[in-house]
């Protein structure tokens, strides 16, 4: 607020829309409106936007379920295995601060993917979506949901898992 009040303006940037999961930025927001400031919003492409184009994956009418991991789990939130999932942060899952997270367990995620099994069958394909350190290029690994706690060490903050609807 002082900052402000002196410098005239404060901007924060970050990647993707801003209003889409991006707690930092709701929280800028919330401040900015309660002490009377201007806030302006200039959303870019969202993770999902990107993911979909690069998966050519469709997005209609149908449904789409967009969650974070740890709001799935915490609130015990119900999946439909006919409605394809966008599972956001999975590397953030039960963590407090992003910039505290280094590499992932399987003991760390073993929740997470147990909860997925509730709703999908072991066999059902899950694809890992990240992007490479420098976020030019995104990067795809599938696995059955049942194999996908072995990717564990290679999840981070931002890897989205997608998961389709089931077929049978």
């Amino acid at each position: 607020q002082e900052f402000y009040r002196s410098e005239g303006n404060v901007c924060y940037l970050t990647y993707g829309n801003p209003m889409l999961l991006d707690t930092p930025a709701q929280i800028l927001i919330d401040e900015g409106n309660k002490y009377g400031f201007d806030v302006n919003i200039v959303s870019g492409q969202s993770f999902l936007d990107v993911i979909t184009a690069r998966m050519s994956y469709p997005i209609d009418g149908k449904g789409l379920i967009v969650v974070d991991a740890t709001t799935l789990v915490e609130q015990g939130l119900i999946l439909s295995p006919k409605i394809p999932a966008f599972i956001a942060q999975v590397g953030a899952f039960r963590q407090a601060r992003v910039g505290s997270l280094s590499s992932r367990s399987q003991e760390d995620l073993s929740d997470l993917f147990s909860y997925l099994l509730t709703f999908y069958p072991k066999t059902h394909e899950v694809t890992f979506c990240d992007s490479n350190e420098f976020g030019d290029d995104l990067i795809f690994c599938k696995l059955a949901l049942d194999s996908a706690i072995l990717a564990a060490d290679a999840i981070t903050y931002a890897t989205t898992l997608f998961i389709p609807p089931c077929t049978h």
